[in-house]
């Protein structure tokens, strides 16, 4: 996930402050944000999954579905955290990949603060 996109996550979608988001947040804590943003809808998902299992179940009768290979929720729909994809070390970045997201976010405070000294320049 580049910073843009982790921006307009945090600020955009979560509601972080922009200056919070910018200026106060240590990497670590955006990391943790923008992962735990992503479990607030597992109960949705589970509920959407149930109903959908038991519509199908009603409309095809247990027999059908077993034909099919269906004999559980997760075999109609799977989600990511039934296999703990989401719990596995593989999804941190890398220290590579950190340095390069802050210095994304480096060059993104530059040019806001850039932007600011210019219309403050302009506003005397």
């Amino acid at each position: 996930m580049s910073a843009h996109e982790q921006y307009a996550l945090l600020v955009g979608e979560i509601g972080t402050g922009r200056s919070e988001y910018l200026y106060e947040m240590p990497f670590w804590e955006i990391l943790m944000t923008v992962r735990g943003h992503g479990r607030r809808r597992r109960d949705l998902w589970s509920a959407v999954r149930w109903s959908t299992y038991h519509v199908i179940l009603s409309w095809m009768g247990s027999e059908s579905m077993h034909k099919n290979g269906i004999y559980r929720p997760a075999d109609l729909l799977k989600l990511e955290w039934d296999e703990d994809v989401a719990m596995r070390c593989g999804d941190i970045p890398s220290e590579e990949d950190a340095r390069a997201m802050q210095a994304e976010l480096d060059a993104i405070n530059a040019a806001l603060l850039e932007k600011a000294a210019r219309q403050n320049r302009a506003e005397q």
